[in-house]
């Protein structure tokens, strides 16, 4: 297995080379795995991530109710504030993200600057041919998420999905 993730590494990094990406990267390993990478000569970063796990809520209302008044109205008031300022946020998918795969990976992309440029720390590890590549190759296992206000895109997600997980990563906004 050890020779195996050095192949992979390896083709990897040829691969960032020859696209001119600035880095490569394996978002939260496991134990076995960081150190697989780490023996292939990859360099281990320590992060945090977050999860939400539905204990068995069938709908909004139920994941509501295990919160205290105060917090459900504020929840409740958060979820009206969009289209209180006229914004209007949708989910794109499958097939829909398909036919709209150039637009969206533009759109991603300006979002992921827009984000990066307003942060110090921030680098642009995601060019645009990524997300035109991901978009258009792999629309079952990707989406956006778009609020506009007036037909124009304020502000956005990327997300990556399974059969039963949803991974986010990338968002931006314009305003």
């Amino acid at each position: 297995r050890e020779r195996s993730v050095a192949a992979i590494v390896g083709l990897a990094r040829d691969l960032c080379r020859r696209e001119r990406l600035g880095s490569l990267q394996f978002l939260f390993p496991l134990a076995g795995e960081a150190e697989e990478l780490e023996k292939a000569g990859l360099v281990l970063r320590v992060d945090h991530q977050f999860h939400w796990q539905n204990e068995g809520y069938r709908t909004f209302d139920e994941f509501l109710a295990r919160f205290r008044s105060k917090d459900r109205n504020a929840i409740k008031r958060e979820m009206r504030a969009p289209a209180e300022q006229g914004i209007e946020i949708r989910t794109v998918r499958g097939e829909n993200l398909r036919a709209r795969s150039g637009e969206l990976a533009r759109e991603a992309h300006a979002l992921h600057r827009s984000t990066i440029d307003k942060l110090m720390w921030g680098r642009g590890w995601l060019n645009q041919a990524f997300y035109e590549r991901v978009f258009s190759r792999l629309p079952e296992h990707v989406e956006m998420v778009e609020a506009r206000k007036d037909g124009r895109l304020v502000a956005g997600a990327f997300n990556v999905a399974s059969k039963d997980r949803l991974f986010g990563r990338y968002w931006g906004a314009f305003e």
